[in-house]
């Protein structure tokens, strides 16, 4: 159970700090070159629709699935299918037909979704006037529930249930309330430490069960835990010094595309992380497809390799961007201290608990979607110049 804990706090502290850049990134646009994505009310697209800006708007109708990143992104709009949305400030107050997958810092669900929904974020809110007719799972720091739901399974800090859930409440959380003119038809099973405040007023239909989660641990399960806890520091040395080696070599063989790439990361922060978003959740679903048709299995044999070599080169140009942020005014920086410095701050990073999820998981999409729109404009360059 603590294990299961953790990992969710891992998911909660990753929002969080989600939540932070983007209050950051976005104060410094202020005023800069802001990129807006707009589709427009009387608008319709009969397929799958792609877009990543600084501001996105989706108010017209998507006859597919939508796949949306970015800093602030609103949903007005009738999607017929899935939807798959991440960003800073995320506002759905559209028709989502089938089901909707949200990753963001600050969550407020409006609209209907006829399907089922996944959310992950600092502040969650599924606002009085949202009607989810599926199950709903979520993971937050916290989070509101005023409107009509089915089943609800949530892990967080705080929770709050001020609407109607029509099923079960199966929640991990640090505190649950559940509020005056709620209604649960349901049971509620949660684990937690602190009993749950259901207020007077609330209507709970079936049996509200507490488990606690201070559970004492045998001897000999801390050993074994203590024991893979080293190991694990171990592999972690091992692959730290292996990479040292790699960001070296690659600083040495591309050196100017790292700091392309370096540049990319500090010009168009949001949509490196979009970019890089979009390309890891898409990419594993393009291969399958690619696998089905036979005739493109060898494209799929030959990408797969490729995108996990991505995944695990890019954080190189994010450690090589941080210690080029820090160094910036000392002139006797080189690209290699300026690498090294930063694998430092990534290593004691990725050592602290809980953080170290935050820090791999964005240091992935940062660095991917950099690499992914540094290679498109060498291309375009490139091919302008008549070099290919």
């Amino acid at each position: 159970m603590k294990k299961v804990l953790l990992n969710i706090l891992v998911v909660i502290t990753t929002i969080f700090g989600l939540t932070f850049i983007s209050s950051k990134i976005i104060h410094a646009q202020t005023g800069k070159n802001i990129k807006t994505a707009t589709l427009m009310a009387e608008e319709t697209i009969n397929k799958d629709y792609y877009t990543a800006s600084d501001i996105v708007n989706v108010n017209g109708n998507i006859v597919g699935d939508l796949y949306a990143a970015g800093g602030e992104v609103n949903i007005s709009g009738n999607i017929s299918k899935d939807a798959l949305v991440a960003g800073g400030k995320l506002i759905i107050s559209g028709n989502v037909n089938q089901d909707l997958r949200v990753v963001g810092g600050q969550i407020q669900i409006i609209g209907t979704v006829k399907g089922n929904l996944t959310v992950a974020g600092g502040q969650v809110e599924i606002t009085k006037d949202a009607k989810i007719l599926g199950n709903v799972t979520l993971a937050t720091g916290e989070a509101t529930i005023a409107g009509e739901i089915q089943n609800l399974t949530a892990a967080g800090g705080t929770i709050t249930i001020s609407g109607k859930v029509d099923g079960d409440v199966t929640s991990y959380v640090g505190q649950l309330r559940v509020a005056s003119g709620s209604e649960i038809n349901g049971n509620i099973n949660y684990f937690s430490d602190n009993s749950a405040q259901i207020e007077e007023g609330a209507v709970v239909k079936g049996e509200a069960t507490q488990n606690m989660l201070n559970i004492p641990q045998r001897k000999n399960t801390d050993q074994i835990r203590l024991a893979a806890r080293k190991a694990v520091s171990t592999f972690r040395i091992i692959g730290l010094l292996s990479f040292l080696v790699i960001g070296l070599i690659i600083s040495k063989i591309h050196k100017n595309y790292s700091l392309s790439v370096s540049s990319t990361l500090e010009k168009r922060p949001w949509a490196s992380l979009a970019i890089g978003f979009l390309a890891l959740m898409a990419t594993p679903i393009t291969v399958i497809i690619l696998f089905i048709t036979i005739i493109g299995a060898p494209i799929a044999a030959i990408t797969l390799p490729l995108y996990f070599i991505a995944n695990y080169v890019s954080k190189y140009f994010v450690m090589l961007w941080a210690g080029e942020k820090i160094l910036a005014k000392n002139k006797q920086k080189t690209i290699y201290t300026s690498f090294i410095l930063g694998l430092i701050i990534y290593s004691v990073l990725t050592f602290i608990p809980i953080v170290s999820g935050f820090t791999k998981f964005f240091t992935l999409l940062f660095g991917l979607g950099a690499m992914l729109i540094t290679c498109k404009e060498t291309h375009v360059k490139a091919t302008k110049a008549k070099i290919i």
